[in-house]
């Protein structure tokens, strides 16, 4: 604050009264006096003071202030609103002049995106989240300060969550008990940090369900915070299909009663998806009158029809990974001597 006497006399008994802003705690202190026979204070209440004696013509005092806040000004002061600030100086025998100063404050803003959102993993498979935290105010105003990041990952079937990097600060790492902990620092506006958590390099397969993330929590200085959920699904392995047959090269003796065994199986690995309409068929040898009687299956139908019941038609449904099917087919119980 400049107070000047423009003459053309002497201004006497030269008064300034300022009653500073104090939204969101801010405290002052005198910082300096261009006139050192002027003396100047701060109350309690945050008013400032001056009593700058008598002023010829053509001089001028300065004061200065400062706010005393020794972290700087809180975060409660910057709303985005001017903080006006009105200075009155009076002299005996005339009427006291004013002017009015104001600052503006831009607070800081806190978003978090956490991703994939909705997305796939394959069972057994490493996964991870990228979880984004910005300061997305306008380039100018004020950072966020002291941010922090925490999220209970998800854990189902044993999913265990293992690392943490950050771009920005430090996370706990390895992760303990599934619980994300970051400490970020300051974002600057416009400015942003990457958090990326990954699970064990394998996954156990009864982890290949869905694993929904209700929230990541961000938090800065002022009461800002910011939270944003993802969720993973798991595509379990294709099913597959393998078929074995036996005797194969087996013998038997003339007239006696002979069989194959047919098992259906699907060796995808446990928690695969299952096959489906599984269907089994054979073209049985008849050689020398061979015929066959019977069809049976551990799960679903058969049936033999043709000659001599040669063809075997099986409906065996729906076989889970790691499932099997066994179809035993067997001849009548005496074959003719023309069979051997």
């Amino acid at each position: 604050m400049v107070v000047t006497s423009n003459g053309p006399g002497t201004a006497s008994n030269v008064t300034l009264n300022d009653p500073l802003p104090t939204t969101g705690g801010l405290t002052w202190t005198v910082d300096s006096v261009s006139d050192p026979s002027a003396t100047c204070s701060v109350n309690a209440a945050q008013t400032l003071s001056c009593n700058l004696g008598n002023m010829p013509a053509g001089k001028s005092t300065t004061i200065k202030v400062k706010t005393t806040n020794a972290a700087g000004a809180p975060a409660g002061s910057c709303t985005g609103q001017n903080l006006n600030n009105v200075a009155t100086a009076s002299a005996d025998g005339l009427q006291s002049v004013q002017d009015t100063g104001s600052y503006i404050c831009t607070p800081p803003q806190l978003a978090v995106v956490k991703t994939p959102d909705g997305g796939t993993f394959t069972q057994g498979s490493q996964v991870s989240f990228t979880i984004v935290v910005s300061n997305p105010a306008p380039v100018g105003a004020s950072p966020a300060t002291n941010v922090q990041l925490t999220d209970a990952l998800p854990g189902n079937g044993g999913l265990v969550w293992q690392t943490a990097t950050t771009t920005q600060g430090s996370c706990v790492s390895p992760i303990v008990g599934n619980s994300l902990s970051c400490s970020l620092g300051t974002i600057q506006p416009q400015g942003s940090v990457t958090v990326t958590v990954t699970s064990t390099a394998t996954t156990p397969a009864a982890a290949c369900t869905s694993q929904p993330n209700p929230a990541a929590n961000a938090t800065a200085d002022g009461g800002l915070k910011a939270t944003d959920s993802g969720s993973l699904s798991c595509t379990p392995p294709p099913p597959q299909l393998a078929v074995v047959k036996t005797p194969d090269n087996g013998t038997f003796t003339p007239g006696s009663q002979v069989s194959f065994t047919i098992v259906v199986s699907n060796p995808a690995p446990a928690g695969g998806q299952s096959a489906t309409n599984v269907q089994l068929t054979d073209t049985l040898p008849t050689n020398g009158g061979l015929s066959w009687a019977t069809a049976t299956a551990t799960q679903g139908s058969c049936t033999l029809s043709g000659t001599n019941n040669s063809s075997l038609s099986c409906n065996l449904g729906t076989m889970a990974a790691q499932g099997s099917v066994t179809v035993t087919v067997t001849s009548t119980a005496t074959t003719p001597l023309e069979a051997c």
